[in-house]
C-alpha cells in the first residue's frame, strides 16, 4: 500500500526496524471469518502500541481481501472492529475527513464504543465529537427477487448514505450464505449481487 505520510512523522517517535526479521501476520485466506476480522483490529492496536510500522502496512494491505473473503454473515463485533481499522486506515494515509465517517459507522453499531487507548495520540477523540455531530442520512437499497441483504452485520432494506457500510448479499432461501461482501463508500454505486445458482443445479467445472 502506498503511504501518503508516515505514522513516523505523524504521530509516532522515530522507529527503525528491520521488516525481514519482524513475524508479520499471514496473507489473508480465502474464506475467512469475522473472528480474522476482530484480530487483525487488536492486531492493529498492538502494533500501535509497539510502534511496529511495518506489522501496520502488512494489516492494512491485507484487511480489504480479509472482508471480500467472508463466506459467512459478519458479526457487529467484526464489522465494529473493520470500521475502527479503516478509521486509522484514514489517519495513517492523511485522509482524515473519513475518520470521523467510520467513526460515525462505528457509534451507529455500538453507542457506547471508545477507540482504544492506543488510538488517543492520534487525536480520535475529537474525531468522536465530530462523528457524533453527523446526522444520519439513508437511501432505499434495490433488493432484487430472491436477495436478501445485510448492512453492517443487520438486516436491512435502506442504506447509508454519508458514511461507509458493509454490505453482504445473500441468497434468500439461504440467509447464513453469503454471495458476495462489499466496503461500500459514499458516493460508490451499489454493486449488483452475483447470479443465483439454481437448487440442484451441479456447480460449474
Amino acid at each position: 500500500m502506498c503511504r501518503k505520510d508516515s505514522l513516523v512523522h505523524a504521530a509516532f517517535p522515530l522507529f527503525v526496524s528491520g521488516l525481514g526479521l519482524l513475524g508479520l501476520p499471514a496473507a489473508a485466506q480465502c474464506p475467512s471469518t469475522s473472528t480474522a476480522i476482530v484480530e487483525q483490529a487488536e492486531l492493529t492496536t498492538q502494533a500501535l502500541e509497539n510502534t511496529d510500522e511495518p506489522t501496520i502496512e502488512n494489516i492494512l494491505a491485507q484487511i480489504e481481501e480479509t472482508l471480500s473473503c467472508l463466506d459467512e454473515p459478519i458479526s457487529q463485533d467484526a464489522a465494529v472492529a473493520y470500521h475502527q481499522i479503516m478509521a486509522f486506515q484514514s489517519f495513517y494515509v492523511t485522509e482524515f475527513q473519513q475518520i470521523p465517517l467510520s467513526l460515525q459507522a462505528i457509534l451507529q453499531l455500538d453507542p457506547d464504543y471508545q477507540p482504544p487507548a492506543a488510538f488517543l495520540s492520534l487525536q480520535f477523540e475529537d474525531r468522536m465529537a465530530e462523528a457524533m455531530a453527523l446526522q444520519a442520512a439513508v437511501f432505499d437499497l434495490e433488493i432484487p427477487s430472491g436477495y436478501g441483504a445485510l448492512v453492517d452485520s443487520e438486516p436491512r432494506v435502506d442504506f447509508p448514505a454519508n458514511r461507509p457500510a458493509i454490505l453482504q448479499w445473500l441468497a434468500a432461501d439461504a440467509p447464513q450464505s453469503v454471495l458476495a461482501t462489499h466496503y461500500i463508500q459514499p458516493n460508490d454505486s451499489i454493486p449488483s449481487p452475483p447470479p443465483l445458482r439454481v437448487i440442484n443445479e451441479p456447480p460449474p467445472k
